[in-house]
Order: structure tokens, then C-alpha cells, then sequence
């Protein structure tokens, strides 16, 4: 027969989240230490994702240009930002996106990315396509139920478009 499981058990296994690990490394001749976080607390992936989906939004209304082909790195580099003690000072999207290509052009990057295992890496990216695929799937219904109020019979339709 099988134990009841208790909320003391998951917070003993989250003690996990906890666990930091330290990176010595030396920059310009300075010796530096960075705390890295190598297990992900699945509030934390949200938190990065939440800060990745600001940044974006940002990044569109100042109309900063992200690349595809970086939208990776920059997710990494949110990640990089919440699991280590590495202190970014920028607030804006230009200005964000300037210290993560300074951080993606540097050792370091690869470094740091190294020393996270493949399982947090791989949970994050997960939670990130998870949420991605959630709004094409709601921003397609929201275009489907457009197309659908359109083409309605109505016979006043300026209302449906607050006219």
C-alpha cells in the first residue's frame, strides 16, 4: 500500500531549486565569482518568459527589431539573467537587447549555457514553445471568430465594430 503524499515531501524535493553552484572566471584581469542556479523552479522559467513576453512587447511598440534567428539567445539570456547573480542595469528594449549581445559575444555566454544542464534548458525552451504554440492556437480563433462575425447576415453590422 501506497503513502499519502504530503506538501512537506514536494518541499523537500524542491529544496533542488536552491541549489547554487559557483563560476569562476577571470575578466580583464579581474578574478570574478557568478552564482548560477542549475535547476530551473518552474515559477522562475515563467518569470524569464514573462520578462522575455515584456521585453517583446516593448521591443514592438518602441519598434526595436528582433530576429528570428536570435529569439533563442535572447530566451537564453533572460534565463541567464534570473538563474545568476549577473547584474543587468537596462530597462529599455533597445538598451536590453544592447546587453544581451554584448553577454552573447562574449566566452561567457557558452560558458554559462554549458553549466546549466540540458533538463533546465530543455524545460524552459519546452514552457517557451508550450506557451507560443497557446497563442497562434488563440490568435487563429480570434481570426476564425473575426471571419465568422463578418460574414454574419446582420442587418445593422456597424455595431459589432462600435461605429
Amino acid at each position: 500500500m501506497s503513502k499519502q503524499l504530503s506538501l512537506k515531501t514536494i518541499e523537500k524535493e524542491n529544496e533542488i531549486y536552491k541549489e547554487k553552484i559557483n563560476i569562476p572566471l577571470t575578466v580583464d584581469g579581474q578574478e570574478f565569482v557568478i552564482k548560477l542556479t542549475p535547476f530551473f523552479a518552474p515559477l522562475k522559467i515563467k518569470n524569464a518568459m514573462k520578462m522575455f513576453g515584456e521585453f517583446c512587447q516593448e521591443a514592438d511598440k518602441d519598434k526595436v527589431e528582433i530576429k528570428n534567428e536570435d529569439v533563442f539567445d535572447i530566451i537564453n539570456c533572460f534565463l541567464i539573467k534570473e538563474f545568476t547573480d549577473i547584474r543587468f542595469g537596462a530597462r529599455k528594449a533597445k538598451t536590453i537587447l544592447a546587453e544581451f549581445k554584448q553577454l552573447m559575444n562574449n566566452q561567457l555566454y557558452r560558458e554559462l549555457m554549458e553549466a546549466f544542464p540540458p533538463a533546465s534548458l530543455e524545460e524552459a525552451h519546452g514552457y517557451f514553445n508550450d506557451m507560443n504554440a497557446l497563442a497562434a492556437k488563440v490568435e487563429n480563433m480570434i481570426k476564425r471568430t473575426q471571419e465568422k462575425v463578418k460574414n454574419l447576415p446582420l442587418d445593422n453590422p456597424e455595431i459589432l465594430k462600435g461605429e
